[in-house]
């Protein structure tokens, strides 16, 4: 709650440092799957686009790793500054949600309703890392078969 109070107030929410350090599994662990594919989405365009400039300005060795690790850090410096707003987002959205579908004269079952979408996954966070190693080895493949050519 100390959260939205700070928002209420026009305060910035604190920094989220779990998500900070674990990005879209902290988003899944949150039941904020639609946020996190969408993350995933932009990490996936922004390490191409990470590589393309590396490629374009002519970088190889310590100066590419340099950048990509710098950029990473901005970017999990926006994930920790901006994970309380996005969170307080997704759980209005949610709950106007559940208030539109829910019987409007029975509180309980539209408290419920509420409930169900909010709270933590580990289910979740165990099938998005069982996807990302999937992903990262199809990748190695890929990219293995690609250098054979």
């Amino acid at each position: 709650m100390l959260q939205l109070e700070r928002v209420r107030n026009g305060s910035w929410p604190e920094f989220n440092f779990p998500a900070f350090i674990l990005g879209f599994f902290w988003m899944a662990y949150r039941r904020m799957y639609l946020v996190a594919v969408c993350v995933f989405m932009l990490l996936l365009l922004e390490g191409t686009l990470e590589e393309g400039f590396v490629w374009l300005m002519g970088w190889e060795g310590k100066n590419a790793d340099r950048f990509g690790r710098l950029f990473g850090l901005f970017i999990n410096l926006l994930m920790g500054t901006f994970a309380n707003r996005v969170y307080l987002w997704d759980a209005r959205r949610n709950i106007r949600e559940a208030i539109s579908k829910g019987p409007l004269h029975i509180e309980e079952l539209r408290l419920a309703q509420i409930a169900e979408k909010g709270g933590v996954s580990w289910m979740a966070v165990g099938a998005i890392l069982v996807l990302t190693v999937l992903f990262v080895l199809v990748g190695a493949n890929v990219q293995d078969m690609a250098n054979t050519f």
